[in-house]
């Protein structure tokens, strides 16, 4: 009796282990996130927030050149890593997510200034990045995989969460089955296309039927600037908790950088109450710091009030990723305690004066085929519009 029951507990302990190890094997030997090695074949996981962990890792901290990191929302996922701006020698890779909070990128940017690579750090300031003191900020169906991030490659612990994770088996049986996630690589992966139809007020504005009536949109628009609407309390410490890490790698540049979207966008959100505020205190919070620059792109005329540069009402096309990232190399467009009230000058002229349009011969945002369908979704819009009111 005794003797059996040695035998039942000696099988109950190592099924269990040999279950996990078969499990731990397989996720090792696959790898979907590249957590261990690169390798392009199997393509990019379409989660950025798990597959950024593997191109820090893999990418950033592995056989390759990359000595700079672009941390970001969907707004920045267009920025082309593998053009060379200019006499400037910077080789970045982008680490950007949709929906991002500030707690996401600190740990992505800490992670990749922790491999030593990092000589650039250009990090997206969303407004409800610096703006808002989000108690919840890991937004996202899968939540946030801290453990993936704060790991080190010498951590069997961090290690061990990943091999025995289910996500990672379920991602091991996607790439068993399929052989590949899709054909991205590290310079295309996580950039979006512009085939998506236009939405929001900019849906709004583009179907309306007489340039009059678009003229009134803005007008009408324009009319709650100073009416004493309600805005959020300030709160700065997101943007202090992510500026430790610029005292913390003094020999590393940070350029932060506030994004261009419509103008559409900043006449019908409450950010045109907020935004002299933070500017003036962002620009405050620097001043001491010399290894660090803020950047704003708000009032790039031509761009912001022209609708054909962008997909929505904030995202614009790579064409001004492009045009914001070589500013920043270049140091246009920087904001500092001693331009901080001209910018603010022209930033009340943008919101109050500016005219709106939407003009696809002066696009600079899209390659030709997106800029074609773009063209397309505003001339259904308007087709549709039209038939609504039976004309």
């Amino acid at each position: 009796m005794s003797s059996n029951y040695k035998k039942h507990a000696l099988f109950v302990c190592i099924v269990p282990v040999l279950f996990l190890s078969v499990v731990a094997i397989a996720n090792y030997c696959v790898d979907p996130l590249q957590f261990f090695a690169c390798n392009e074949s199997i393509g990019f996981y379409k989660n950025p927030r798990l597959q950024n962990s593997g191109l820090i890792r893999s990418y950033l901290d592995g056989p390759f050149d990359y000595d700079a990191v672009i941390i970001g929302t969907s707004l920045s996922e267009n920025f082309d890593i593998s053009k060379k701006y200019g006499n400037h020698s910077v080789k970045p890779i982008r680490l950007t997510m949709f929906g991002g909070y500030w707690k996401e990128h600190y740990l992505e940017a800490q992670a990749a200034l922790e491999t030593g690579r990092v000589k650039k750090v250009f990090w997206e300031l969303r407004n409800r990045v610096y703006m808002e003191d989000n108690p919840t900020p890991f937004r996202s169906t899968k939540g946030f995989p801290e453990k993936l991030y704060t790991a080190k490659k010498s951590d069997f612990v961090g290690s061990i969460s990943y091999l025995l994770n289910g996500n990672t088996s379920a991602l091991t049986f996607d790439l068993l089955k399929n052989g590949a996630f899709n054909d991205q690589t590290v310079v295309t992966y996580n950039q979006w296309m512009n085939e998506h139809v236009v939405k929001g007020r900019f849906l709004l504005y583009n179907s309306l039927k007489k340039k009059g009536d678009r003229d009134d949109y803005v007008t009408n628009q324009r009319k709650v600037i100073g009416t004493g609407r309600k805005i959020g309390s300030p709160s700065f410490e997101n943007f202090k908790r992510m500026l430790s890490l610029a005292v913390e790698y003094p020999s590393v540049e940070f350029s932060f950088f506030i994004p261009p979207v419509s103008l559409i966008t900043s006449l019908g959100d409450n950010a045109w109450a907020l935004y002299p505020i933070y500017i003036k205190a962002l620009t405050s919070e620097i001043s001491d710091l010399p290894n660090v620059k803020l950047f704003s792109f708000v009032t790039l005329k031509g761009i912001v009030n022209n609708n054909a540069n962008y997909e929505d009402e904030n995202h614009y096309g790579q064409g001004v990723n492009d045009f914001i990232f070589g500013a920043m190399l270049d140091g246009d467009d920087e904001i500092t305690v001693k331009n901080v009230d001209k910018h603010l000058q022209m930033y009340h002229e943008m919101l109050e004066e500016w005219p709106v349009y939407s003009d696809f011969s002066q696009a600079i945002a899209f390659r030709p085929q997106q800029l074609t369908l773009l063209k397309q979704a505003a001339s259904k819009m308007e087709k549709e519009f039209q038939e609504a009111l039976g004309l």
